[in-house]
């Protein structure tokens, strides 16, 4: 058996705001060993007319080796709209022995 850790840090555009993401809990389908399309929870650091803050967003992810395609929807201000983006991450990976 073999472990290791996973992780990710992106940066996404949306209009009017902008967000840097880190890897959260997600579900993926391995197409082969390159290739996975997945849905997550990203924990990101959120900008928008000079004010930061914490925002959690939910993203379908595309990883091919080491990059991540994403489009990450936020929460918006008023019940049951949503904010979406586009984004790129890098994903590192830490093989155990």
């Amino acid at each position: 058996m073999k472990m290791s850790m996973e992780g990710m840090i992106g940066f996404s555009v949306g209009k009017d705001f902008y967000t840097i993401n880190v890897g959260g809990p997600a579900l993926f389908l391995n197409v082969n060993k390159e290739l996975k399309v997945g849905l997550g929870a990203l924990p990101s650091l959120y900008s928008s007319n000079g004010k930061f803050g914490p925002r959690l967003a939910m993203s379908p992810r595309v990883d091919y080796k080491n990059l991540v395609f994403m489009a990450p929807f936020f929460p918006g201000s008023s019940f049951g709209t949503w904010m979406g983006s586009i984004g790129l991450g890098y994903k590192f990976q830490k093989r155990m022995k």
